[in-house]
């Protein structure tokens, strides 16, 4: 596996008074590191770090992610305290974290990061784990509840011009975590049913199967579930549970299989404790398919059983508030709930199977829900523009909330619509709040909020990030909720911590368009536009040279000096526009880029009249930062109106 690249998390340890051990017993300490270098490997690998070099007893790890860093050391401390050492006193391992541009030579790495790192290891003591500011700022909001840090001030570190300001994580006893795991909530992640009919097409059906057991089973009471994107990120892999649990933070994991024949389904579902690997509970099902409905009651009440949880809802009833009875509305809602997962262009399609659920059965909130939520996907992502898909996810996903005013995600989407066509930031906020007071681990919400509400247009970063920060705990393997962090992040001017958090979310989904673009905005906030440029090539490929990576590229290549190849940027979009949509607020960007400041303000004020939402983005993002400096733009992005309706939204109801 190749080692990390860009910004890596960097993890040093050794072993207090090794030279003294030693010299006190040889024999007994030439056994005691063998049982420590296993250790440390387990709970550096075990936490996706990589050990590229050792050092007498020393360790040298590297983490593409922060958290992981920082829970392997806790690891370390842990397993290291609760060991039985057969050595001539006690054994104690000490731990440093530093986080920074990572500089590789063969299968090593060198430059100031790791010095930095060496120097501080040498101010710990044994039992003990210094973080440095840089690995603190990323961390901060995702410390599990057992872990505590705590700040120890400026250090002066031997050679290094620059003092360091450091953290340190609070001495480690296994007692004291494991009764705190003992009384923590009960966990569980519902992995991807494996789908064994003889028709592939038929694997909508097994994923909307686990959707819908997670989302009931996320409505218990004291049960902390994982979101569906980390859970789905082990579909199709070869991991074992135990792996699976401690990647999710989970105690329990609920798996199965489905087959769907004609009109009857099997579905074999078992529940598996992550610390022994044994089954809790196993039990196959075979029913008409008109049952599904109440077999999925069925499985998720034995789980609640199991894991002495109660699922503190009515689903008959929350069944006929916002779900269906028509099987056929039924299948076209999971089809268009799978497509629509994927986004991009997929997006269309999902909302033809979402059309016909809703006229199968005009009272099908869950599908009214999606549906709005297709309307405004085909806005945002410039697959048509705004005022022919705004207005009717408003209408959907008010019809929705009509039917069902518990639904999060009409909610959700009402809150994104009320931003987008009415400018009317109150009533988005209040859509956001109620849709995560419903649904605390609703990720889209949390992240919505943070990015839309509070940080593009109310400016209270700070928040933002905490709510990110939330979402990213129900959901740790989510590449797109890690982007967003990342944006907010920029935004905040917090470069480290967004950089970090935009490779993480690369690291999960290289292959995300939204992960390439979000990494590209970090770096131009970073000043690293030759990065930019250095990946022109591959993310124009990934997005099929989408304007949003286009803009960003452009302002990188006039950040370098480049503007004729900004302007070329330019015409090739403008050439676009006349075939295509190609959403105005981008043109105007990539216009001021290229220093034409009139053809800017031109595009800009399309842009207000279309009710372009990239206009929204272009007050904060790094790439339009030419643009903000225009005198005229300020006069342009006010006449948004945020905090009051426009007058002109009316006709477009």
């Amino acid at each position: 596996m190749p080692l990390p690249t860009g910004n890596v998390t960097f993890l040093f340890t050794d072993i207090e008074g090794s030279t003294r051990l030693w010299e006190a017993d040889r024999d007994a300490m030439a056994q005691v590191l063998v049982r420590h270098d296993a250790l440390l490997r387990a709970a550096i690998e075990g936490h996706g770090g990589q050990v590229f070099k050792t050092v007498g007893d020393g360790f040298c790890a590297a983490f593409d992610t922060a958290v992981g860093a920082l829970s392997a050391a806790a690891a370390v401390q842990d397993a290291v305290c609760a060991e039985d050492w057969h050595a001539p006193s006690a054994l104690r391992v000490r731990c440093a974290l530093h986080t920074g541009l990572a500089e590789q030579r063969d299968d090593d790495y060198f430059g100031p990061t790791l010095n930095r790192l060496a120097r501080l290891l040498a101010h710990a003591q044994g039992g003990e784990t210094l973080l440095t500011a840089a690995t603190f700022e990323i961390v901060r909001d995702f410390l599990p509840t057992e872990l505590e840090v705590e700040e120890r001030g400026e250090l002066a570190l031997k050679d290094l011009a620059r003092p360091e300001h450091i953290y340190r994580m609070a001495d480690r006893q296994s007692s004291v975590k494991n009764e705190l795991q003992t009384r923590g909530l009960p966990s569980i992640a519902v992995l991807p049913f494996l789908n064994l009919s003889r028709d592939e097409e038929n694997e909508y059906f097994a994923d909307g199967l686990t959707e819908e057991l997670l989302n009931v089973l996320a409505k218990s009471h004291g049960l902390k579930v994982t979101s569906r994107t980390s859970a789905f990120a082990f579909k199709g892999k070869n991991v074992d549970v135990p792996t699976i649990g401690r990647k999710l933070g989970v105690k329990t994991i609920l798996e199965g299989s489905v087959r769907k024949t004609a009109n009857r389904v099997r579905i074999t579902a078992q529940l598996v404790d992550v610390g022994s690997d044994s089954h809790l509970w196993s039990e196959t099902y075979e029913r008409e398919l008109q049952d599904i409905f109440a077999l999925q009651d069925e499985i998720a009440a034995m789980v609640a059983a199991k894991l002495e949880v109660s699922l503190g809802i009515s689903r008959e009833s929350e069944r006929q508030e916002s779900g269906t009875a028509n099987l056929a509305a039924y299948d076209h809602f999971l089809r268009g709930r799978s497509l629509q997962w994927q986004r991009g262009r997929a997006v269309v399609k999902a909302y033809e199977h979402f059309r016909i659920a809703v006229a199968l059965d005009p009272n099908y909130a869950d599908a009214l829900a999606w549906m709005a939520d297709s309307y405004r996907l085909m806005g945002l992502y410039s697959i048509r523009k705004p005022l022919e898909t705004l207005p009717y996810a408003k209408t959907a996903a008010t019809r929705a909330l009509d039917l069902a005013p518990e639904l999060a995600e009409g909610h959700s989407t009402l809150a994104m619509v009320s931003l987008f066509l009415d400018h009317d930031v109150e009533t988005a906020l209040t859509h956001w709040r109620r849709a995560i007071e419903i649904e605390p681990g609703n990720v889209r919400a949390r992240c919505e909020y943070g990015f839309w509400g509070l940080s593009a247009v109310a400016g209270d970063n700070d928040e933002a990030m905490r709510q990110t920060a939330r979402a990213l705990k129900s959901d740790p393997l989510n590449s797109w909720a890690w982007s967003v962090h990342a944006l907010i992040g920029a935004v905040a001017g917090r470069i480290e911590e967004s950089l970090a958090a935009a490779q993480h979310a690369m690291a999960l989904a290289p292959h995300s368009f939204v992960a390439q673009w979000g990494l590209l905005e970090c770096l131009v906030n970073a000043r690293r536009h030759q990065e930019v440029l250095d990946r022109k090539e591959e993310t124009l490929e990934i997005s099929a040279r989408h304007p949003w990576m286009l803009g960003v590229i452009a302002c990188a290549h006039a950040a370098v000096g480049e503007k004729q190849q900004a302007k070329l940027i330019y015409d090739e979009l403008v050439a676009r526009e006349r075939i295509e949509y190609v959403q105005p607020a981008t043109l105007a960007g990539v216009a001021a880029s290229a220093g034409l400041d009139a053809e800017a303000i031109e595009w800009a004020g399309l842009a207000l009249k279309q009710y372009d939402t990239m206009l929204i983005w272009s007050k904060v993002l790094p790439s339009w930062s030419a643009l903000r400096r225009l005198e005229s733009y300020e006069a342009v992005y006010a006449q948004l109106g945020f905090g009051t309706r426009r007058k002109d939204v009316e006709r477009h109801k």
